[in-house]
């Protein structure tokens, strides 16, 4: 009986493990465009598209880029989509402009409608809001 409820526990987990993946995906998948700003800690505001270029669907990982055109930007990302969240990193440089690596971002999906933080390590952090385009 003991085996039985340790397997059956592991497979509820797993189980809504993929359906909160799932409902995360339904509104971000690969070749989703985002667009919206960060707001500096001086509240000065920086414009920026984040495209998803593939979503691992096992794990949530994935790839993209964000541009930063008041930067003269490029970046690759690489994050993580977990039930209504999402994480990503900047890091490294697809066209090498004013923008810097290693900024982290972590917002909450609501809709088509991400809401959040991002933080510059040492440095910078502030607000960071995106929608679906």
């Amino acid at each position: 009986m003991r085996r039985f409820c340790q397997r059956a526990s592991i497979v509820l987990v797993s189980l809504f493990l993929a359906v909160t993946l799932a409902h995360a995906q339904n509104t971000l998948f690969t070749g989703t465009v985002l667009e919206g700003f960060v707001l500096d800690k001086s509240n000065k505001k920086f414009p920026m598209v984040v495209k998803i270029e593939s979503i691992d669907n096992a794990t949530g990982k994935f790839i993209g880029d964000v541009s930063w055109s008041s930067l003269n930007s490029v970046h690759r990302i690489e994050g993580i989509l977990t039930a209504n969240t999402i994480t990503f990193k900047e890091v490294s440089h697809i066209k090498k402009g004013g923008a810097h690596l290693n900024c982290e971002y972590a917002m909450i999906i609501e809709g088509n409608t991400l809401d959040g933080r991002w933080v510059e390590p040492g440095h910078n952090r502030g607000i960071v809001q995106l929608k679906v385009k």
